[in-house]
């Protein structure tokens, strides 16, 4: 085929749309300038029985539609398109983001996203989001390629890149990238084109053109969450601390309080009444000691379940097979041996996935490949290829800090250090190396306090959450000076930093080095 020639005719045909000109008028004119239509034909390799429509669909599919004698453009394949053009793109901009690792600047209109997507539905889920809802359907900023794998902050065009999203679908999305949409290219992840185009024909494209793959991974996340969110309450209310249900009620142990001779003296002289006493056989007092004894057990119980699956995943992966839910069992029933571990935790054989969902999202995933289902670290990667062991923190709200696996070696201190930065979660090393890169140098440990601010808003716009949201994840309080907010937030993850006022301007000045990279 005459590929000059096919260029040449598909220029004229988008010439006749634009000019409304009739196709017998358009046609003939294009054969006077390139010889007769017999000769065009053969260039085209074009067979002469074929129809107008036939032969256009035959050079250009489903392009061009011949109606009444005219031309038109067909829209769903512009769309496509232009949709096709608009991956391509993005794919060279995450590929040359991985060389120059160069962050956007541009940050503006982002506060009118969470107004804009308010009350409507969820471009992938359909699910009416809300600024003021709990849970699922909370509206978040969503990123469509993440701005860590080299996403920006635009707002308009035909195929914006920050929109709003629904809380389930954007933490979904996001389980998407770390386990199944990168792939190591020497010492550097890199997210690959097949999650690019994922990502973006998920909310801009057709359902049918989705990865199979990646599409099957998101849907099975996503029902196991809505799975979750049902069993939460009904099943696992007020153990889990960072996925503690919101309708389980606090137990009030004030009962229990321990009153020192300050607090007796202090009470005494602002009270007319006597020193508050409670009587430890009382019914209250019990069952406020049962609850936390009960929440203890349950923490210390949790703490050497997840010891123990992930050396279990770990040897099985060493053997190069995979932790299954066969392995579980046997697990579980070890447990149940020594400490009642299922009735303790309300494990039930048919929800070890929701199980391991609401107590260990960001540490565990599970992989269902035909009948069976298999277990997997979700920071494998980050994890010491050794069979060294980890040291883990509890997971409930009663401090165990002297707590340790029965069954578990003393390490020695730089074991203990190694361990526990191999057990730091990805958002947190996230955080981390946004802040190590702000600061100039070992000599130069001060950073402008604008500059934090400028980051940890970064930050909060990858994860979809509001500043206030994202300091509470993070355990930090609501302070009305911003300030102390983000020192607190750097020293909760890690850093021996101080607020320090030079030459009319707040710094935060660093310690070096950090502690978490002591050796």
């Amino acid at each position: 085929m005459n590929q000059s020639l096919k260029d040449q005719f598909h220029q004229h045909l988008k010439n006749m749309v634009s000019e409304s000109k009739k196709v017998k008028i358009g046609l003939e004119e294009f054969y006077e300038l390139h010889g007769t239509k017999k000769e065009v034909f053969k260039e085209l390799e074009l067979k002469q029985t074929d129809n107008d429509q036939e032969r256009l669909n035959q050079l250009f599919p489903n392009e061009f539609i011949l109606q009444y004698g005219y031309l038109t453009f067909n829209k769903e394949h512009a769309n496509r398109q232009a949709l096709e053009n608009h991956i391509l793109q993005q794919q060279a901009v995450v590929r040359q983001f991985y060389l120059d690792r160069k962050y956007p600047e541009n940050r503006e209109n982002l506060s009118s996203i969470l107004k804009k997507f308010d009350g409507k539905k969820c471009p992938t889920c359909d699910v009416i989001m809300g600024r003021k809802k709990e849970g699922n359907s909370k509206l978040t900023r969503e990123h469509i390629v993440p701005l860590s794998c080299g996403g920006d902050n635009s707002t308009s065009g035909p195929f914006p890149q920050c929109i709003g999203m629904c809380h389930l679908c954007n933490q979904t999305r996001n389980m998407v990238v770390v386990t199944r949409g990168k792939k190591s290219y020497g010492t550097q992840d890199r997210l690959t084109n097949k999650a690019v185009r994922f990502l973006i024909t998920q909310v801009y494209g057709s359902k049918d053109d989705l990865d199979s793959e990646l599409s099957a991974f998101f849907q099975e996340r996503y029902n196991l969450a809505i799975r979750a969110a049902k069993a939460k309450t009904a099943r696992y209310p007020m153990h889990s601390t960072y996925q503690q249900s919101t309708h389980s009620t606090p137990i009030d142990d004030s009962l229990l309080r321990i009153y020192d001779d300050d607090d007796l003296v202090n009470q005494a002289k602002h009270s007319s009444g006597s020193v508050p006493q409670f009587d430890s056989s009382s019914s209250e007092f019990i069952e406020a000691q049962n609850q936390i004894n009960l929440n203890l057990k349950f923490g210390q119980s949790m703490v050497e379940f997840e010891h123990q699956l992930r050396m279990g995943i770990q040897k099985k992966n060493a053997d190069g097979s995979m932790f299954s839910f066969e392995d579980l069992q046997i697990l579980i029933s070890s447990l149940d041996k020594n400490n009642g571990f299922i009735e303790v935790t309300g494990i039930d054989e048919q929800d070890y996935d929701v199980f391991l969902y609401l107590h260990f999202e960001e540490q565990f995933i599970v992989q269902s490949v035909e009948n069976s289902k298999f277990i997997h670290l979700v920071e494998e990667e980050d994890l010491d290829a050794s069979t060294e062991e980890r040291i883990t923190q509890p997971l409930h709200e009663v401090s165990l800090d002297a707590f340790e696996s029965p069954e578990s070696e003393i390490l020695d201190i730089d074991s203990q250090r190694k361990a526990k930065k191999n057990q730091t979660s990805l958002k947190v090393q996230l955080f981390r190396k946004t802040i190590e890169n702000l600061i100039p140098s070992e000599t130069q440990c001060a950073v402008e306090i604008e500059q934090i601010q400028t980051a940890l808003a970064w930050i909060c716009d990858q994860d979809g959450l509001e500043w206030d949201d994202y300091m509470m994840q993070h355990g930090i309080s609501k302070n009305d000076d911003r300030n102390l907010e983000m020192i607190a937030l750097l020293q909760k993850n890690g850093f021996s930093c101080t607020l320090q006022m030079k030459k009319n301007k707040l710094y935060a000045e660093f310690t070096l080095p950090h502690p978490f990279t002591e050796s």
